[in-house]
C-alpha cells in the first residue's frame, strides 16, 4: 500500500490544485454571492483574569425540581433557564407562589423587575426563613423605589440601582463563588455593553442610551453581600449581580435588560450575557443533578483535509500524536474517503494504537471544492451540485469507508464533516440511511436551503435533530473564544482548523486545550468524534429517587452508571426518524421513550434502529468506552 500511495498522491495533488484554482477564480468573480445566509458568530474576547479554587464545590441535590416565577413578561431570562435545565416552572400571584414554595421546598423563586411592585415583605419572609433563594432580575434604575420599599419591609439594606455614566465594556464573574459562577468563575467577557442594553433604549438617542444603562451602586451594600458578577465603567468594576443573606435565606439581585422575544441560543452569547447568563448560573447552581446536564465535559479538535499518510497532502502524525499527548487533547483528522487508498500502513498502525489521542473521520467523498452545495444556484461563488449526485456521493463515501476497514482492519469514526460547510437539508437524512452517526460542522450556517427551526432547543443541546432527526454537532473555529458557554450548557466543546493555522507544533491547539481544561469545573474528556457522538445526551436525576431521565440527541447513546446501586433510566429521543425505534439489547421501545436499568459500574447502549439502513464498521467494536469518570 505504501509504494502505491506514494505514486498515486501526485495525481491527487494535481486534482487539489485544479479545484483550488477553480474556487479562487469563482471567488474573485462572485466574492459576495455565497448562496446562503451566514449566522452571526461572536467575536467577543473571553479570558480568565482571576485565579479560582473549585475545591469543595459539589452538585446540589434538591428536594424538588420546581421553581416559582413572578413576572409580567411572556418571556424572561429565568423562564429560558428553567426550560433549558428542565425545571418545572410555576407561576401565580406572590402570596400563593411563596406559600407553595415554602410548603413544597422549592429551592428558588424568581421575580422580574416588572412584577416587583406586587411583592411584599410579608409574603417572602416565611420562604426566606425556610432557607429559600429569591432571584430578582432584569433590574433597571426604575426598579430602585420598590427595591428600597422591600428592603424596609424586610428590615435590611439593599443595594441601589443607578444609571451608568458610560457604556459598559466588560462583564467579570467572581472567582470567590464558584458554586454559582461555575465555568464562568474568574472569566471576563469583553465588549458587552452596547449590544447588551439595546432594548433599554429602543427609541432613545445615543446620549439617552448611555443614561439608561444600569448598574448596582456600591454605597449601601450590606456587609454580608457577595458580588457574583461586575461590569466595568470607566475602569471601575461595579457590582452587577450580588447575593445577600436575609432571614436565613438569600436574595440574589441582577441588573440587566429583559430578553424580549429572542431565542435562548441567540442570547447565550457574550454580547447579551449580563441580561441572561446570571439566571442560567443560579438555576444550575441550585438544581444541580436534578437539572439537565451532560454526563461529563467533552472536547475535541478536528483538523480538516489531511490524507492518512506522512508527507505530501498528509500530516506529520508522529508530531501530531506527541502534541496531543503533551497538550492533553484529542485530535481527529477529517480525511477525504476518495484518498483512503493512499493511506500508509504506519499511519494506520499509529491510529489503531493511540485511539485515545488521535482518530480519523469522514470528510465528504471527493472534496472537489464545496462538494455538498445547493443544487439550483448558478450565480454563486460555489458550483451547484445535483441532489442525486450528492446522495450518490454519500453512499460512495460510506462504501469507501467499509472497504478501508476491510483492507486495514481499522474503521473511521462514523461522523461526516462536510467540506466547506453544511450541505443541503434534503441530503442530511441520507447520512443516517448509510450508517453515519452524526455530522459535525461550523455553526456559521444552518443546512443549506433550510429555514431556522422552530424548536426552542435548537443550538442548546449536544446535537440538533431538527433535520430528518439526524444529529448535527456544531463546532467552532480557533478565533471563537466562547466555548465556556458550551461547557455551561452541557454541549461538547468542538473546534476545528487546517494545517495552515495549527502550525508544525500545534501550539494554537495546545493553547486552546489549556484554556478548556482550565475553565471546566471537572475533568474534561478529550475524545474522538465517535465517542462524543455516543455521549450526545443530557441527563437529570429525579429528586429523592435513584431514577434518571435522559434526553438523547444521538443515534447511539452510551449510558453510564458510576454509582453503587442499580440506576433506572427513562430515555426520550426527540425527532425519532420515521419507522425508527429505540432499542437496548432485547428491549425495544414503542415510540420515542425507552426504560431500562443499568447495573453499578456498567454501561448500556441505546440505539436508534432504522429499518433498511446500512451499517458502517464500528471503530469501537473491539474496545470498551474510554470514558471513566462520569456523574
Amino acid at each position: 500500500m505504501s509504494r502505491l500511495s506514494s505514486i498515486g498522491v501526485l495525481p491527487e495533488a494535481f486534482r487539489h490544485r485544479v479545484w483550488s484554482l477553480e474556487e479562487s477564480l469563482r471567488s474573485a468573480l462572485a466574492k459576495d454571492q455565497l448562496g446562503f445566509a451566514k449566522r452571526s458568530v461572536s467575536r467577543a474576547r473571553v479570558r480568565m483574569v482571576t485565579p479560582r479554587n473549585l475545591a469543595g464545590t459539589k452538585s446540589a441535590a434538591p428536594r424538588a425540581a420546581t421553581a416559582g416565577l413572578l413576572s409580567a413578561s411572556a418571556q424572561s431570562a429565568f423562564s429560558l433557564a428553567a426550560a433549558h435545565f428542565g425545571i418545572d416552572l410555576r407561576t401565580g400571584d406572590g402570596p400563593s407562589i411563596f406559600r407553595r414554595a415554602t410548603t413544597e421546598q422549592w429551592p428558588l423563586v424568581a421575580v422580574t423587575a416588572d412584577a416587583g411592585p406586587t411583592v411584599r415583605g410579608a409574603d417572602v419572609l416565611s420562604y426566606l426563613r425556610a432557607g429559600g433563594t429569591i432571584f430578582i432580575c432584569e433590574i433597571t434604575p426604575a426598579a430602585d423605589a420598590w427595591l428600597q420599599a422591600l428592603a424596609r419591609e424586610l428590615g435590611v439594606e439593599l443595594p441601589r440601582s443607578r444609571p451608568l455614566a458610560q457604556r459598559a465594556a466588560a462583564l467579570t464573574f467572581s472567582a470567590l463563588r464558584p458554586e454559582i459562577t461555575a465555568e464562568m468563575s474568574g472569566l471576563k467577557l469583553w465588549e458587552i455593553g452596547h449590544q447588551a442594553f439595546e432594548r433599554l433604549a429602543v427609541e432613545a438617542t445615543e446620549a439617552q442610551r448611555l443614561d439608561r444603562l444600569c448598574g448596582i451602586g456600591v454605597g449601601v451594600v450590606e456587609r454580608d453581600a457577595d458580588e457574583i458578577a461586575g461590569i466595568e465603567e470607566a475602569g471601575d468594576l461595579l457590582p452587577a449581580v450580588v447575593q445577600i443573606g436575609v432571614a436565613g435565606g438569600r436574595l440574589v439581585l441582577a441588573v440587566g435588560p429583559s430578553p424580549g422575544e429572542d431565542r435562548a441560543v441567540d442570547l447565550l452569547q457574550p454580547e447579551h450575557a449580563l441580561g441572561v447568563l446570571p439566571a442560567f448560573l443560579i438555576v444550575r447552581s441550585l438544581y444541580g443533578e436534578a437539572a439537565w446536564h451532560s454526563p461529563f465535559a467533552m472536547a475535541n479538535f478536528t483538523i480538516d483535509d489531511p490524507m492518512l499518510r506522512q508527507g505530501l497532502l498528509g500530516l506529520d502524525f508522529g508530531a501530531a500524536l506527541a502534541a496531543a499527548s503533551a497538550g492533553n487533547f484529542h485530535l481527529t483528522v477529517a480525511t477525504v474517503p476518495r484518498e483512503l487508498r493512499l493511506t500508509d500502513r504506519s499511519t494506520v498502525a499509529l491510529l489503531a494504537n493511540n485511539h485515545g489521542r488521535i482518530s480519523a473521520c469522514y470528510h465528504g467523498n471527493d472534496h472537489d471544492g464545496y462538494e455538498f452545495f445547493v443544487s439550483d444556484n448558478g450565480h454563486s461563488r460555489f458550483r451547484s451540485r445535483p441532489l442525486e449526485r450528492q446522495r450518490a456521493a454519500i453512499i460512495q463515501a460510506a462504501a469507501r469507508g467499509r472497504e478501508f476497514a476491510l483492507q486495514t482492519g481499522h474503521a473511521l469514526d462514523r461522523v461526516m464533516v462536510f467540506p466547506h460547510g453544511l450541505g443541503p437539508a434534503s441530503v442530511i437524512g441520507e447520512l443516517g440511511a448509510c450508517g453515519f452517526l452524526a455530522t459535525s460542522n461550523w455553526l456559521d450556517r444552518y443546512p443549506l436551503g433550510a429555514s431556522r427551526p422552530d424548536d426552542e432547543d435548537a443550538g442548546m443541546r449536544p446535537a440538533d435533530l431538527a433535520w430528518d432527526g439526524f444529529p448535527l454537532l456544531w463546532r467552532r473555529n480557533l478565533a471563537d473564544e466562547t466555548f465556556p458557554f458550551d461547557l455551561m450548557l452541557g454541549r461538547p466543546v468542538l473546534y476545528f482548523g487546517h494545517r495552515s493555522n495549527v502550525g508544525d507544533d500545534f501550539e494554537p491547539v495546545r493553547a486552546l486545550a489549556r484554556r478548556v481544561n482550565q475553565v471546566a469545573i471537572s475533568g474534561v474528556s478529550w475524545l474522538g468524534l465517535e465517542e462524543i457522538t455516543r455521549h450526545g445526551y443530557v441527563q437529570r436525576r429525579r429528586p429523592n429517587v435513584e431514577a434518571w431521565d435522559v434526553l438523547m440527541t444521538a443515534n447511539l447513546a452510551c449510558l453510564h452508571n458510576p454509582s453503587t446501586a442499580i440506576r433506572r433510566y427513562r430515555v426520550h429521543r426527540p425527532y425519532l426518524p420515521s419507522g425508527g425505534a429505540l432499542t437496548s439489547g432485547a428491549d425495544v421501545a414503542h415510540g420515542s421513550d425507552l426504560e431500562l436499568e443499568v447495573t453499578p459500574g456498567a454501561t448500556a447502549l441505546v440505539r436508534v434502529a432504522r429499518p433498511g439502513a446500512e451499517t458502517l464498521p464500528d471503530p469501537m467494536e473491539d474496545r470498551p468506552c474510554a470514558v471513566g469518570h462520569v456523574a
